[in-house]
């Protein structure tokens, strides 16, 4: 530098006046601390524009994410808005927007959002917590971690530094994710009917929801008809032994488990998740029986009492003509001029010729020729017919009345008699 220079002598001058003033104490210049100036992003249209922050203030970004089941034509709806509450160890804490006018805590927005800026004070460990409020057409029944009536919700901690924007995510979950409280019965067979109780099984403005048993799709009743805390299902082939789970509008519920029913003893079918016996006046001679279809009518000739794995027929003498019997006090006598074996449903008539005196015959055996004299024309006969007077009949097991004789001319004989005298 040429120090002979007018301009070089006034800035060394100047330097110069500047130290002295330092070494002295005095301060020439004096500078703002109190504001700062920070580049910011706006949370509604992304467009970067200068704002300041003052001292110990620092900006919050949150971008919002929406649970990818959500139909955009119910949830959220277009009057739907986001309730948003930052709290420091359980107090709410001073909101400010973007700009720096003072706002609310929750602070709300509209539910269309993709982000909201707000400006707090330093802080770190806040909670927020976004809240999805829906519009007059939302359904309701939300649950779960959800207050009644939000559609979805999502939390996250931040650190506030000042000066300085923080970014951070919050993932909404939904608050209509099906739940299952119960299966009624929790055991059973391929085609057995299951009662499911929850919440959010049916979702009004989705599709209808699907059910699966161990992975296997199962048909839900349309009587009675489905709602959103219950739904009727029957059982699919190859769906006992794992979980049963509910689909509704992209989301599922935790599975529930789902036992094979035990394999029920003949006499007995599979219900509600334990073994019935079968009624009285049926039988069922299977294993592994499903149904009380399974358990056949008693036929005629027999009795079964309750949980019979086979009828038990009617002893010999007695018989019983009617089926679904289910006591041996069913089995009537036979009648004199029969005979009957075990299990007959009628008697058997002793024939033309025979007759039987007793009831309760058993065999062919106690049906007894007629003797001569006499004739039974007709099967069945307990008693013989005698030829009547001034007749005879010398042969035994006579079948007609055309078989006694009468008497040659100058004899006589009384009823019954094999001979005339």
């Amino acid at each position: 530098m040429n120090f002979k220079q007018p301009g070089a002598a006034i800035a060394i001058a100047a330097i110069l006046a500047f130290a002295l003033a330092l070494l002295a104490g005095c301060q020439l210049l004096t500078f703002d601390l109190s504001r700062i100036e920070a580049r910011i992003v706006s949370g509604a249209d992304g467009d970067r524009s200068v704002a300041q922050f003052p001292a110990g203030q620092g900006l919050l970004r949150l971008a919002i994410r929406w649970p990818a089941g959500y139909r955009a034509q119910a949830l959220p709806t277009s009057t739907a808005q986001l309730s948003i509450s930052i709290t420091k160890d359980g107090s709410p804490v001073g909101i400010l927007t973007s700009g720096g006018s003072p706002a609310s805590n929750p602070y709300v927005v509209n539910a269309g959002q993709g982000s909201v800026t707000v400006r707090l004070r330093a802080a770190t460990g806040l909670a927020v917590a976004v809240s999805a409020i829906p519009g007059s057409n939302a359904p309701s029944g939300a649950s779960g971690n959800c207050a009644a009536g939000f559609i979805a919700y999502g939390a996250t901690t931040a650190d506030i530094r000042s000066s300085n924007d923080t970014s951070a995510t919050v993932s909404l979950s939904s608050c209509y994710t099906p739940a299952i409280s119960g299966l009624s019965p929790s055991s059973g067979n391929a085609g057995d009917t299951v009662t499911i109780s929850g919440t959010n099984l049916l979702a009004a403005w989705a599709a209808a929801p699907t059910v699966t048993f161990n992975g296997v799709q199962a048909n839900i009743a349309a009587d009675p008809a489905p709602s959103a805390t219950s739904l009727v299902v029957t059982v699919p082939t190859g769906g006992t032994g794992g979980n049963v789970v509910v689909s509704s509008d992209g989301f599922s519920s935790g599975g529930v488990a789902f036992a094979a029913a035990e394999t029920c003893p003949a006499g007995q079918y599979a219900s509600g998740g334990s073994c019935a016996t079968c009624p009285a006046g049926s039988y069922n001679p299977n294993t592994g029986a499903t149904s009380v279809a399974d358990c056949l009518t008693t036929p005629a000739g027999a009795y079964t009492a309750e949980g019979a794995s086979q009828p038990a027929y009617c002893p010999a003498g007695t018989y019983n003509p009617f089926t679904g019997s289910t006591s041996i006090g069913d089995c009537q006598t036979t009648p004199a001029g029969a005979y009957t074996s075990a299990g007959s449903s009628q008697p058997t008539y002793c024939p033309a010729g025979t007759y039987n005196p007793d009831t309760g015959a058993t065999s062919i055996t106690q049906c007894q020729v007629t003797p001569a004299g006499a004739y039974t024309s007709q099967e069945g006969a307990s008693q013989p017919t005698y030829c009547p007077p001034d007749t005879f009949n010398p042969d035994t097991g006579a079948t007609s009345p055309a078989q006694c004789q009468a008497c040659p001319g100058g004899t006589t004989a009384p009823q019954g008699s094999a001979q005339c005298s």
